[in-house]
């Protein structure tokens, strides 16, 4: 299993993670970003007339294969919630590529679909819930209802080849569904990684031009990703384990 961050570690907003095997490919949340590379407010009615090549070529979609393909092969998208840093670029994934994410997310966004005037129009879905794990081609996929101020949000366990993947999408652990934090133990988890970044740092992990890439390669992987995210924004944690 590798996975790549393709943004959301060094600003806050336009999260998007693509994991994939050798057969299968997922892509966790498609976030319209806040800011341009050079920290001014993004603005959307800029790249409006802009086609999908030109918009990866200036770095505001990620190159991702098959995601904006007329044929999406083993390609799925997962939405963690309905705030547009989560899936504001929707509009550009093709229709035919299966999004996977929770019934009140999807309406949450066709109301803001209505609101805004957005082109956010969701036609090949499927709902999923909260402990129950959807199987997409070879991955393994268990959302859990976080606490976060869009309702409906979740975290995201992954598992391929023998590898696991924790994704908490945003979450804060001070709102009414605190408790729902109570199964993952953040302390424990950053006393770990700090122990281990300076050995996975050069070996496991490493930058590249267009984010951060990894790939499970034991039984247990600590990624110093994990550290960057939490640099910038400690209500999104990524992990291997």
């Amino acid at each position: 299993m590798n996975f790549k961050i393709h943004r959301g570690t060094k600003e806050i907003g336009g999260s998007c993670v693509e994991i994939w095997t050798g057969s299968t490919r997922i892509v966790v949340d498609f976030g319209m970003p806040l800011v341009n590379p050079d920290r001014t407010q993004f603005d959307s009615r800029a790249i409006k007339n802009l086609s999908v090549k030109e918009l990866i070529s200036k770095g505001v979609l990620p190159d991702i294969k098959g995601l904006y393909d007329e044929k999406p092969e083993n390609t799925a998208l997962i939405l963690s919630h309905a705030h547009q840093d989560h899936f504001g670029l929707i509009k550009y994934v093709n229709e035919k590529c299966k999004i996977y994410l929770g019934k009140a997310t999807q309406k949450l966004i066709e109301i803001t679909n209505t609101f805004t005037n957005q082109d956010w129009e969701l036609s090949n879905y499927q709902h999923f819930d909260s402990g129950k794990t959807v199987v997409i081609g070879d991955i393994e996929v268990t959302p859990y209802l976080m606490d976060h101020s869009a309702f409906d949000a979740y975290a995201f366990l992954i598992k391929a080849n023998g590898k696991s993947l924790f994704y908490s999408g945003d979450f804060r652990i001070h709102g009414r569904k605190a408790k729902s934090f109570d199964w993952f133990s953040l302390n424990s988890a950053k006393d770990t990684a700090e122990g281990q970044a300076k050995d996975t740092a050069e070996g496991q992990a490493k930058d590249t031009a267009e984010g951060h890439e990894g790939h499970g390669g034991g039984s247990r992987l600590e990624i110093s990703v994990f550290l960057r995210i939490l640099t910038y924004d400690t209500s999104s944690i990524f992990r291997c384990i």
